[in-house]
């Protein structure tokens, strides 16, 4: 196996839109086990990430308004996020984000 790179990566989103505006979205991300050294002897951990997100969409003729608020890593998961091949002294991982939210509004204008 190439170092570095997962044999296997798998990414799947599932989202829901309310008639009445509202809307939830949920993905996960597997990353298979890697190896992070030349030799295939350092094994970098597989992990898989959840991430959840929800929010309203409003619209007024040609304007969407649609704020949201969002958590990464939902099941805090302990991964590598980064691999450094071959590192000086072991220092082959470099951590990922614990769980963490973030929010935010989006504004769409559409042209007719």
């Amino acid at each position: 196996m190439i170092p570095g790179n997962a044999e296997n990566l798998l990414y799947g989103e599932f989202v829901y839109r309310a008639p009445s505006g509202w809307f939830a979205a949920a993905d996960v991300l597997y990353v298979d086990e890697q190896f992070g050294d030349s030799a295939n002897t350092v094994v970098i951990d597989d992990y898989t990430l959840a991430n959840l997100r929800f929010g309203y969409e409003a619209d007024f003729d040609n304007f969407t308004v649609a704020p949201f608020v969002g958590i990464n890593n939902a099941t805090d998961e302990t991964y590598t996020a980064n691999v450094r091949l071959n590192a000086a002294a072991a220092r082959y991982f470099e951590p990922g984000p614990t769980r963490n939210g973030y929010a935010g509004v989006t504004f769409d204008w559409k042209f007719r």
